[in-house]
């Protein structure tokens, strides 16, 4: 695998190919620092890192942030929210409550 030095000084696992990536997710699902619904599921975690890989995450990110919903891989709305500020044509957003409606 790979290793990415980021600015702050730290470093970032990817995998190259599908055997590197297999590899790693059967590492990460014999962790207990993924979320139980990966824990021994390897073939999960893996599909996880592809989708993560289509949205610009990281492996762990995308460990992280991708619930397994009714068998289908979902992003968390955080990380959701986090990708769409993070694009160049992302212009802003305002929230509110108003207690009178709720």
């Amino acid at each position: 695998m790979s290793r990415e030095t980021a600015k702050t000084g730290g470093f970032a696992l990817q995998p190259q190919n599908m055997s590197e990536a297999m590899n790693m997710a059967n590492m990460l699902a014999t962790s207990q620092m993924v979320p139980k619904q990966y824990q021994n599921k390897p073939q999960d975690a893996l599909v996880a890192m592809m989708m993560g890989v289509e949205l610009g995450l990281n492996p762990i990110q995308a460990l992280q942030n991708i619930a397994v919903i009714n068998g289908k891989p979902s992003i968390y709305g955080d990380a959701l929210l986090a990708l769409v500020q993070n694009h160049p044509a992302f212009g802003g957003h305002q929230e509110s409550f108003d207690d009178q409606t709720m």
